[in-house]
């Protein structure tokens, strides 16, 4: 039997991108976001419409994965996810 699957495709960077108080407040953002241990998902960056409500290093973020890689379905900021170079970094 041959099956294709429906795939979404995340990038997977360091919370060491966002600031301590952003992480703390992601879930209450105007995006779809879920919380798990040491991380979070926003999917559907495409579709975040009003990023002016969002903090800087949130928007920075979104705006370089799209730069990098537009067929991104969305992020997963994880703490043990990778650093990207010319990325602002924040102190944890």
């Amino acid at each position: 039997m041959s099956y294709v699957f429906e795939t979404e495709k995340y990038a997977v960077i360091s919370t060491i991108h966002i600031e301590p108080t952003t992480a703390a407040k992601l879930t209450g953002f105007p995006i779809v976001c879920e919380e798990m241990a040491h991380r979070f998902r926003i999917g559907h960056i495409a579709g975040i419409d009003d990023k002016a409500a969002l903090p800087d290093d949130l928007r920075g973020v979104i705006d370089c994965v799209r730069a990098i890689d537009p067929e991104c379905y969305g992020i997963m900021i994880d703490s043990d996810g990778p650093e990207v170079p010319g990325l602002a970094r924040y102190d944890w």
